[in-house]
């Protein structure tokens, strides 16, 4: 499989275990070693939350500073709001299916596929497919043969409503960079699409690019190299 295949073929949908991946704190290792379950909850006032659960005992919520502290307990803001409270409904939301990244985990310790997912979030893309359905975010050049091909596969689930998706371009030669400006630009990106895998190259001309639609798709390039994805 060639690498610009691959770059296109990743699907952000990642799951609260993926996060759990790179879990630094030893107790938390060892927790997990010895049967528990381990989830991230999120990043807030400079600590990563974590829920932790395993039969025979009550679930609880546990937080890891970047010094290697570890607390049990809740978390409380600034304003005596009990921030555990909102870390777990955004939890509860993920399990239940919603797709946003858990709070503040762009700044999560730890690292792992959460914080790369909330920094994809943050990626500029064009959105095509239907609004109700479950989305994953799709890396790709506009002329790339590789990616076209792959999209062709998904057509059909995106056409019967199956899956939606943020197509996110990227790219520093001038036919990626010009076409994936044109893209982002474009106030009917499902259409132009469309379009331009048909044949139309003039779906995506240089004339429709917006200002700042250039740096949008060379932001895209970098969050992938920061991330070693290219």
């Amino acid at each position: 499989m060639r690498r610009s295949f691959f770059i296109g073929f990743l699907l952000f949908c990642v799951s609260t275990a993926q996060a759990a991946d790179n879990l630094r704190h030893p107790e938390l290792q060892r927790f997990v070693a010895d049967g528990g379950t381990v989830e991230f909850l999120g990043h807030a006032y400079g600590l990563d939350g974590w829920l932790i659960s395993k039969e025979g005992i009550e679930p609880a919520t546990v937080y890891t500073s970047k010094e290697g502290g570890l607390v049990r307990g809740m978390l409380v803001n600034p304003e005596g709001k009990v921030e555990t409270m909102d870390q777990l409904v955004a939890l509860k939301n993920r399990m239940d299916g919603a797709q946003a990244a858990l709070p503040g985990a762009e700044k999560a310790i730890v690292g792992g596929a959460e914080k790369f997912y909330a920094a994809v979030e943050k990626a500029p893309w064009a959105e095509v497919g239907q609004k109700d359905a479950p989305y994953f975010y799709f890396f790709m050049n506009a002329t790339c043969s590789e990616c076209q091909s792959f999209w062709r596969e998904i057509q059909p689930m995106i056409d019967q409503g199956k899956v939606r998706v943020r197509l996110a371009p990227f790219g520093a030669q001038p036919p990626n960079r010009e076409g994936g400006a044109a893209l982002l630009s474009s106030k009917e990106p499902q259409k132009a699409w469309n379009e331009f895998m048909a044949g139309k190259t003039e779906a995506l001309a240089a004339s429709m690019i917006v200002e700042g639609a250039r740096e949008a798709v060379d932001f895209n390039g970098k969050l992938l190299h920061e991330w070693g994805v290219k």
